[in-house]
């Protein structure tokens, strides 16, 4: 507790604040540029094996390319579209997608999203391996569940540029809940929050 800072992630982004404006980055962004970086850095030295191996598999799967944009542009509806985007999707691996418009009051302060849509991928996490927190175990699969979720991104993004359309796996870009929250049903989201949500901006 000594390295939790004296003010709130819910004062930094407006707890009763009238106005509507872009959230502020609290965790998971540059440590110097955040009133909690001292506690991020802190938990990126929580070193052990199983961290550590899960880590090497995540950044493998952060290093691998994403297919190239081809040439010819593949002409189908808006419905077809979505219906191939959610199987491409699930075929990759994903629990849960939805497909929402960019919102400017998701994006955080300092970041820049040009593209209108964004394709939300849930991965679920393993409950009985979460619940073993704080043990690395629980670490070790939050990690892992990053790492698929990049997979399924760069192989969402890359099924969009074999068709001709440009799209980035992005992640922390854009607050997760509200997109969450509006792509699908209760049960969706309810996966969702259970697991890792990892952003696809087309």
């Amino acid at each position: 507790m000594a390295l939790w800072p004296d003010i709130s992630g819910n004062s930094i982004n407006g707890v009763g604040e009238d106005r509507v404006r872009q959230p502020t980055p609290v965790y998971w962004h540059a440590p110097e540029s955040t009133a909690h970086g001292r506690l991020q850095l802190w938990f990126y030295g929580r070193m052990t094996p199983a961290v550590l191996e899960a880590r090497a598999e995540r950044m493998i799967a952060t290093e691998e390319p994403v297919a190239p944009l081809a040439t010819a542009t593949a002409d189908r509806s808006a419905a077809d579209w979505t219906q191939m985007v959610k199987d491409a999707a699930r075929a990759a691996g994903a629990d849960a997608v939805g497909i929402t418009r960019v919102q400017p009051q998701w994006v955080y302060d300092g970041c820049v999203v040009a593209q209108q849509w964004a394709i939300i991928l849930c991965v679920a996490h393993d409950w009985n391996v979460l619940r073993t927190a704080p043990a690395d175990t629980a670490a070790a699969e939050v990690i892992r569940q990053y790492g698929r979720g990049i997979r399924v991104a760069k192989s969402v993004a890359g099924f969009l540029r074999d068709n001709g359309r440009y799209a980035d796996a992005l992640n922390y870009y854009q607050q997760a809940i509200p997109l969450m929250r509006k792509f699908g049903s209760k049960t969706d989201v309810a996966k969702a929050l259970n697991g890792i949500g990892q952003t696809l901006l087309a």
